[in-house]
């Protein structure tokens, strides 16, 4: 497997949040999914790269890998294979989003290993950002990168906007984001106006969505596809 394929496909070193997973069970149970749903999904990927049919692409951080879902499967990806699958053959997924990855982490990493990958992209999906508003109050910076970013993605891609409940950061940032995607033209799956609470739809560690929570991020999607497929 070429190099930056296999550096994309397994996760980041964890952030600080997980340093204290040992004394909270919501932040150790994010931590043994991290591990495992990566191991998932590279196992996925494997496959995919095999594979002769068009394949479903995922970018971005812990939201594609499905992390606080009760399995990777139930995750919006996983979600969104099940709903493309259902009329037909399974459809490949070569997901080489991150748990911990930033929007230069998929400028710097996921996007030259898509590239790497001899598949053809049926659709591909994104989501990012809300790592850089955790690590870094600088939103010029993370503006600017959010801007590359759009102007990189393939032009099958449906990026999303970051949940923003309670955070003037993540409501700018969605601002942004969706100026830049009226402007580039990128598919857009708004999924901060689908979440209108974060009850009953945050997982243990009250950081990543639960099963619920992730029915919402993936009919946000779903509503997107037939624009972004080619």
């Amino acid at each position: 497997m070429d190099a930056d394929i296999a550096a994309a496909l397994w996760p980041k070193t964890p952030g600080p949040m997980l340093r204290y997973a040992k004394f909270l069970p919501g932040l150790a149970a994010t931590a043994e999914q991290i591990e495992n749903y990566s191991a998932y999904w590279r196992a996925a990927a494997e496959r995919a790269l095999q594979s002769p049919d068009p394949v479903l692409v995922a970018l971005g951080d812990s939201l594609a890998q499905g992390v606080g879902a009760s399995a990777p499967e139930h995750g919006y990806v996983g979600r969104i294979r099940s709903e493309l699958s259902a009329a037909g053959r399974p459809i490949p997924v070569l997901n080489l989003s991150q748990s911990g990855a930033t929007i230069d982490d998929v400028l710097a990493i996921q996007l030259p290993a898509l590239g790497k990958a001899s598949v053809s992209a049926f659709v591909v999906v994104c989501t990012v950002g809300s790592n850089d508003l955790v690590r870094s109050a600088r939103m010029s910076r993370t503006r600017r990168s959010m801007s590359r970013l759009l102007e990189q993605l393939p032009d099958q891609t449906v990026m999303a906007t970051v949940p923003a409940k309670g955070s003037v950061l993540a409501k700018a940032l969605n601002r942004h984001v969706r100026r830049e995607a009226d402007r580039l033209d990128v598919v857009l799956a708004d999924v901060d106006t689908r979440l209108n609470t974060w009850r009953g739809n945050r997982a243990a560690d009250w950081f990543h969505p639960n099963d619920a929570g992730y029915r919402i991020w993936a009919a946000a999607f779903a509503e997107r596809l037939d624009s972004a497929i080619l």
